[in-house]
């Protein structure tokens, strides 16, 4: 009796394991969707020309290239580790401040749009309740726009 029991524990936390992996790779999926619809936006207007063809949308298409890609891979424990190591990176500090400084900019309203859609997104990820404490939130969407970086080290961003 005792050995079904316990068995039966077992095989409980074991679906139950399985239940909230297969929740989050739905979640996963889901973002990667919007994502990339995000992206087609940004292309759309690019190509109507109703959003300006410059290095801030570029550096918003590679941004959300890189975060479609990155976003398997990423877990809390990482996105953690990201925001610890920078979170007072100048390399990092001041291209963010370059681009909020350029997306003030009338010329760059549209793609502002897109940029806190994208913003908005990256707020509703998995792991991001327990990131958006604090501020927390901001540091870690620029570690995660360099997560993994495939192109080139931060000094290569168009900032």
């Amino acid at each position: 009796m005792l050995y079904a029991i316990v068995t039966l524990a077992i095989m409980a936390g074991l679906l139950n394991r399985a239940v909230r992996q297969d929740a989050l790779e739905l979640k996963k999926l889901d973002m990667r969707f919007k994502l990339f619809a995000l992206r087609d936006e940004l292309r759309r207007g690019i190509i109507e020309e109703s959003v300006p063809h410059n290095q801030w949308t570029e550096y918003l298409d590679t941004t959300l290239t890189k975060t479609i890609d990155a976003l398997q891979e990423i877990n809390v424990w990482e996105a953690l580790a990201l925001v610890a190591s920078y979170r007072n990176d100048s390399l990092i500090l001041q291209p963010q401040k370059n681009l909020e400084a350029a997306l003030k900019q009338k010329e760059n309203a549209k793609t502002k749009q897109i940029y806190d859609k994208y913003v908005l997104l990256s707020r509703t990820f998995p792991s991001a309740p327990t990131l958006c404490i604090g501020g927390l939130d901001q540091a870690c969407r620029r570690g995660f726009n360099t997560y993994r970086c495939r192109c080139g080290s931060v000094r290569d961003l168009p900032l």
